[in-house]
């Protein structure tokens, strides 16, 4: 039996984002809404939602989780192969510390759950 396309996805991520930090699937038997993949990198809460291509779009529950993330001060992305090297250059700088990544992380969270809430201006967002 072959794998799904977002199951390909995961495991391809899964030992890039074990090296810079904990990350755990989360299985998702009665928890609907809740992001694929939680972790922490240096004290920071990472929230992803996988998607097989950039063309599939999370539910408004997993938005909606992913904005609670967010504004709880997380970072928290919907990430497709299309999205993944960006986030992933994103998430090594945390790692090694850089200067402002945190806040360069926070500002591409928060455009890339713009772009699936279809509001452009979010008080707390």
């Amino acid at each position: 039996m072959s794998k799904q396309p977002e199951s390909v996805f995961k495991d391809r991520i899964k030992p890039k984002l074990g090296a810079l930090g904990f990350f755990e699937k989360i299985q998702q038997e009665g928890i609907r809404g809740t992001p694929d993949i939680l972790g922490c990198i240096g004290g920071f809460f990472i929230a992803l939602e996988l998607k097989k291509d950039a063309r599939s779009k999370p539910s408004q529950l997993q938005v909606f989780k992913l904005i609670k993330i967010y504004q709880a001060g997380g970072l928290a992305f919907v990430v497709s192969p299309k999205s993944w090297e960006e986030i992933h250059v994103g998430l090594k700088s945390l790692r090694n510390q850089e200067k402002f990544s945190y806040c360069h992380l926070r500002e591409l969270s928060r455009a890339n759950l713009r772009q699936f809430t279809g509001k452009t201006n979010w008080p707390s967002l």
